[in-house]
């Protein structure tokens, strides 16, 4: 038996791990559902994280949120997130309709096991629609999608730039959305966020020095990867007031209408969470055109920024506020419901379920 000292010294390792945003292998095959349906439907996750995730993680955030969507269609619904092949031999002594792959890597692995049932693969890649910036890996894992008798595209843009390399047949947009309940409201003097592991892709690091001098303060939330920041934190402590770190969903349902709006300067995003989080807690939104995903540029209270935004403009915009947060709140609620825009997925699933 582990002795307290032992098991704080593992609590605290982990809790370390988590906060920097590194990955935990995870082991999984369970039945999500409550209920026996006579469609037997298998998610196929990453295995980095476990699902429900302790505190980040977005596909795993995903499956959470959609679970109840596809009992609702008809599914009763299998987890398997897993790297070891023990959770994968498990999974195969069952017999399924249709598999929803969220880990575009495993596409080859699941036809070899499952030959017979219908695939669907999202491809949740932040690059998806901006070939110059795939890394030199993610021509063959697309070509390995294609095993998959559809392929989800998370939005319009992915889906041309997808079709350039496999049949376009196989490709559906069927973009996020999001069961977020946070609190409603908005403080336009309070400083913006932005959310989102910090990472060199997402430019926080750029936009904090842009910040800088500026009487409208920055914060940002998630796990911190860039090395550039984990150094500024070493030796300037003050920067943990901006840099705050990890914080759950429980925190943000909280504490994002205390904020003036969200702001994601990124290099590349497929469909960001978050983006549907702050337009739900009545937050206007100031995104890279690259980091819109399927977001509707016509509404008045998403902005779109360059890749270095200017503080006035922001300023400005913010000053304007043409769009009450309640307004901004009660469109999402009507119109970014994973039932509302889940439903090309639901629909293709339910296809291949019954013909199988």
């Amino acid at each position: 038996m582990l002795n307290d000292l032992a098991k704080r010294i593992i609590n605290r390792v982990l809790r370390f791990i988590r906060d920097k945003g590194f990955l935990l292998p995870t082991r999984q095959f369970v039945k999500l559902s409550a209920n026996n349906n006579k469609l037997k439907l298998l998610i196929v996750a990453p295995g980095q994280m476990t699902i429900p995730p302790s505190g980040w993680g977005a596909v795993e955030n995903i499956v959470v949120e959609t679970q109840s969507v596809l009992e609702a269609a008809g599914f009763e619904v299998w987890l398997l997130n897993s790297k070891n092949i023990e959770e994968w031999k498990q999974a195969t002594q069952l017999e399924y309709n249709v598999i929803l792959n969220h880990s575009d890597q495993d596409c080859l692995r699941i036809k070899k096991l499952f030959p017979s049932i219908p695939l669907v693969t999202i491809s949740h890649y932040g690059f998806g629609a901006f070939e110059d910036s795939w890394n030199r890996d993610f021509k063959n894992i697309l070509k390995n999608m294609s095993v998959s008798e559809k392929i989800i595209c998370l939005s319009e843009e992915i889906r041309q730039t997808f079709a350039n390399h496999i049949d376009s047949s196989k490709l559906l947009v069927s973009p996020n959305g999001s069961s977020f309940s946070p609190i409603i409201g908005r403080d336009p003097k309070g400083p913006l966020v932005c959310v989102g592991k910090v990472e060199k892709r997402k430019f926080q690091y750029e936009l904090w020095q842009i910040f800088k001098n500026s009487s409208r303060k920055i914060e940002f939330i998630g796990p911190i990867s860039d090395e550039r920041v984990l150094r500024e934190l070493k030796t300037n402590k003050k920067i943990k007031d901006i840099f705050i770190g990890v914080k759950n969903k429980e925190f943000l349902a909280n504490n994002l209408h205390l904020y003036s709006g969200l702001i994601l300067p990124s290099l590349g995003e497929a469909d960001a969470l978050v983006l549907y989080e702050a337009q739900l807690a009545g937050l206007p939104i100031f995104v890279t055109k690259k980091g819109l995903g399927s977001q509707n540029s016509d509404l008045k209270w998403i902005h779109i920024i360059p890749q270095v935004p200017e503080v006035a403009q922001i300023e400005n915009y913010l000053n304007l506020n043409e769009t009450s947060a309640h307004d901004i709140a009660l469109y999402s609620k009507k119109n970014y419901s994973w039932s509302a825009r889940s439903s090309v997925l639901i629909d293709e699933l339910l296809r291949l379920a019954n013909t199988n």
